[in-house]
């Protein structure tokens, strides 16, 4: 189902690296990162961690696993990974340039799951929403980073309301990343 085949988190790569495997190694097929989200030795935001768990496929991902359960805060953020399944209906890679940056949408159902990262570099970008269907609307939760967020791990929870039309504008610092999830409502 998967295997290795990446320098995952606990070798701890850059950011830029993290951007260059899914137009690499990925397509080869499903791999195991190893998200070590709240391990002090990443060289990435939250965020980017986040947004690695849409962007990267691995049907036995394991988010919960490496890190201490006591390390847990109550971060809002976490419902993203309790909420992402770890097979997909529809995949689309929305945006992206090797090394650079890479947005991957991908579906379960009526929901989408939607990672931005960013290289070591901050950059801004749109994220059209044109792949969702016409005529329906959809909350998003959108996990991004923020500097003055209250908890540890600087992670900002926002809620809207969304639809096919809906252009979103991500601001990414460096080494960052954006998560969303859409239902349908």
């Amino acid at each position: 189902m998967t295997a290795e085949g990446v320098r995952g988190n606990e070798e701890m790569p850059d950011a830029t690296h993290n951007t260059v495997l899914p137009f690499t190694r990925y397509i080869a097929g499903p791999a195991d990162y190893t998200i070590c989200y709240y391990d002090k030795r990443i060289k990435t935001t939250h965020a980017h961690q986040l947004a690695m768990a849409a962007i990267y496929y691995s049907p036995i991902q394991t988010l919960f696993w490496y890190d201490q359960p006591a390390a847990f805060q109550n971060e809002p953020e976490i419902e993203f990974f309790e909420k992402i399944p770890t097979v997909w209906d529809e995949t689309k890679v929305l945006q992206g340039e090797i090394g650079q940056y890479i947005t991957t949408a991908r579906r379960s159902g009526d929901d989408w799951f939607v990672g931005t990262i960013t290289n070591n570099e901050a950059r801004s970008l749109k994220l059209s929403l044109s792949f969702l269907p016409k005529g329906k609307k959809y909350m998003a939760s959108i996990y991004s980073d923020d500097p003055a967020a209250a908890t540890k791990t600087k992670v900002k929870l926002s809620r809207q309301e969304v639809d096919a039309s809906s252009i979103l504008n991500i601001s990414l610092l460096a080494s960052g990343g954006q998560a969303i999830w859409i239902t349908a409502k």
